[in-house]
């Protein structure tokens, strides 16, 4: 578990990780949830991503199918709790903190490295079905731990 990396001395478990993402059964979970809670945790966290928190937070639906497409939202409505996303991307886009950033901007291996290399974990979100290189019709969002690259590899830990 990443916790377990920074925080070697304690013991965690997966209903503290489900407090911390605000699990709900049978349900996705969004990582603005999981920023804001390891912020209250002590943790500084670099967000790379294109999304504005915003818009997002005042007009969730119109934002995503605008942003991303309808069926894209239906998917996401469907199988996470978006109004609980909503009420994080608020809290937030109105946190003034030098731990948590928002960084608009591509991601690319390069600054995975430059991160690793700054002794960061780096999360990053995948399309499941193409890490596993099976065809979907819908995107199956997934989170993994990159822990080193190289000349020929991206190594990563799938939690």
């Amino acid at each position: 578990m990443v916790l377990t990396h920074f925080e070697p001395e304690k013991e965690h478990s997966w209903d503290k990780l489900n407090t911390i993402c605000e699990y709900e059964k049978d349900k996705a979970t969004w990582d603005i949830v999981a920023h804001y809670n390891m912020l209250n945790e002590g943790y500084e966290i670099l967000f790379y991503d294109d999304m504005n928190m915003q818009a997002f937070a005042d007009n969730t639906l119109d934002y995503m199918n605008k942003e991303y497409g309808v069926e894209y939202t239906k998917t996401c409505y469907k199988i996470s709790n978006m109004s609980v996303a909503s009420a994080y991307a608020k809290k937030l886009h109105n946190l003034n903190s030098d731990y948590y950033k928002i960084i608009k901007s591509g991601f690319d291996i390069e600054k995975i490295s430059n991160l690793l290399d700054q002794g960061f974990m780096v999360i990053v979100w995948v399309d499941l079905a193409k890490l596993n290189n099976r065809d979907s019709e819908e995107i199956e969002g997934h989170f993994i731990v990159v822990y080193d690259i190289d000349d020929e590899y991206v190594y990563f830990h799938d939690p």
